[in-house]
């Protein structure tokens, strides 16, 4: 009776193991209930968080992720210091310690799972007293529980980054393209203008079909514009094939400034919102006040942007959401895995967390 009690108890350990093992296999993403129908956001229960970093002047948080409603990143900037990233865990936001510690802003977040998480951004340069800039590529990436700083071989700071798998991730910024092919992160040739450009947006519908969206500052008199350059990687090379501008004559976009895929479906936001039909783009919402979009399957996809703009896509038609508690607000991003929403809006000083679910 005992040697069987004892194989009972190897057997049920052996059994969590593999459980645990397979809630966090590397670049798995976790399994989601089938034939569940979104919820229409007038239906959630809306509440807010603050986040603002102690002793910091602001906390300035610019772009969230999350793999599940317990599992939510926020990354910004709280003048270089901890509270530059935070992470909410079902109940309440905290700010994790990374090594090392201070000296730098995120810029991007983008997760495969709740075990395989980049945040990407830069460390501290100062060219004048109290003046700082987002300057030399950074690159932290949680794994194993643990959060681990990646060498980049140099680089300026970062903005965006996505992943098609743990070993193949994209990061881009202000004139760097870098790729980590499992081993280690490489410095990616592109075309460069002479102007410069900063990449703002990175998403892919596969490890050889990926988009990258990148602002170009022309400062050409008489006429000052902003060009969008939109690059694409075929598996080989990454080259410039669609590009929009905005003077003083001319302020009507081509395309967004920021991409998001939803279920193969290639989309870009802010001013207004826009889908990539082929090799043309066709503007679905006429809105400039949109910034950016996120979707968790095609009859769930937000947008939103300021003024407390939201629209909301539930596979038939747009719809413009007036929810009252974004009032005064703009909203900056959103997050969704169908559920549960959460939405970021900032002031300057500090950051709030909009988080609407079913009461």
């Amino acid at each position: 009776m005992i040697f069987k009690t004892k194989i009972l108890v190897l057997i049920s350990i052996s059994m969590l193991t593999l459980i645990a093992g397979l809630h966090c296999s590397k670049g798995k993403s976790p399994l989601k209930p089938e034939n569940e129908l979104p919820v229409d956001p007038r239906n959630f229960t809306w509440t807010v968080d603050t986040l603002r970093y102690p002793n910091s002047i602001y906390t300035y948080m610019f772009h969230i992720w999350g793999s599940s409603p317990e599992n939510v990143y926020a990354v910004g900037d709280a003048g270089f210091r901890y509270g530059s990233l935070y992470h909410f865990n079902g109940n309440q936001w905290h700010t994790p310690r990374l090594e090392p510690g201070g000296g730098y802003s995120f810029g991007d977040v983008y997760g495969l799972s709740e075990c395989d998480v980049w945040v990407v951004g830069g460390t501290e340069y100062r060219t004048a007293p109290d003046y700082t800039y987002m300057d030399s590529s950074l690159v932290m990436y949680f794994y194993g529980g643990k959060w681990h700083r990646c060498d980049t071989k140099g680089g300026r700071g970062l903005y965006s980054v996505w992943a098609s798998s743990p070993d193949d991730v994209w990061a881009g910024g202000t004139n760097t393209l870098l790729h980590y092919d499992g081993t280690s992160w490489k410095h990616f040739p592109f075309e460069l203008p002479r102007q410069g450009v900063h990449f703002t947006s990175i998403r892919g519908l596969a490890a050889d079909d990926i988009y990258f969206i990148a602002r170009r500052n022309d400062m050409v008199q008489p006429i000052d514009s902003l060009f969008y350059c939109l690059y694409h990687y075929d598996g080989a090379t990454c080259s410039i094939i669609d590009s929009t501008c905005e003077t003083v004559y001319n302020t009507e976009y081509k395309f967004g400034t920021c991409l998001e895929i939803v279920d193969g479906e290639v989309y870009s936001g802010n001013e207004g919102l826009f889908k990539l039909d082929g090799n043309a783009w066709t503007k679905l919402i006429d809105d400039r006040r949109i910034i950016r979009l996120r979707g968790s399957a095609r009859n769930n996809i937000y947008c939103v942007g300021y003024d407390g703009t939201m629209y909301y896509y539930n596979g038939i038609s747009w719809e413009l959401i007036t929810i009252d508690i974004f009032a005064g607000y703009n909203l900056f991003d959103v997050w969704t895995d169908g559920k549960e929403v959460f939405v970021l809006s900032k002031d300057g000083v500090q950051t709030y967390i909009f988080h609407g679910k079913i009461s």
